[in-house]
């Protein structure tokens, strides 16, 4: 709902008042808060660092992970509105590595991906089972054809990668 807490957060002079907050200061960062988007994290030298955590409207996490300059890096995890675990894998510089799977709440598993040594096709899917977004790997950057869906599943845009590069068309979709 518009309008909902999704965040409890403790102020000390104007400032988050948290282990992870001064964790961020004492490396230089400064703690953001992008109420908006539902999203807090640290921020060095303008590009996320260390573990960023997003909510969902009604304060429930909905995913968290660990930021290397800018890139997710490391263990990352995203979980169903009612908390029960969505998806987690690991990340090296931004890129999906190993298997990462979705399940239901219930642990139905929705699909799984393998990317290896940066090479691979990622299949995400969303809280209800749809496809949320599909992509590929080819040695550590963007290939081929990338597609992202609304959460009704309706395609919602198209992006063609070479070498990690945008090329050809983009298109995009109305619902």
């Amino acid at each position: 709902a518009a309008g909902g807490k999704w965040c409890t957060c403790g102020m000390d002079h104007g400032e988050r008042k948290s282990p992870e907050a001064a964790a961020c200061k004492a490396s230089g960062g400064d703690w953001k808060i992008d109420y908006e988007a539902g999203e807090e994290g640290c921020l060095v030298k303008g590009k996320e660092s260390g573990i960023w955590t997003g909510y969902y409207p009604n304060g429930a996490k909905r995913w968290s992970g660990n930021f290397v300059d800018g890139y997710r890096d490391g263990h990352g995890e995203e979980r169903h509105p009612t908390g029960e675990m969505l998806h987690q894998g690991e990340w090296a510089l931004g890129i999906p590595d190993g298997t990462h799977t979705w399940v239901s709440p219930t642990g139905k598993e929705y699909g799984s991906s393998q990317v290896v040594s940066g090479t691979g096709q990622v299949h995400e899917y969303s809280p209800s089972g749809k496809h949320s977004f599909d992509v590929e790997y080819l040695g550590g950057q963007g290939h081929g054809l990338w597609k992202r869906y609304y959460d009704n599943g309706a395609l919602a845009e198209e992006t063609t990668y070479d070498a990690g590069k945008k090329t050809g068309p983009y298109r995009r979709y109305h619902i």
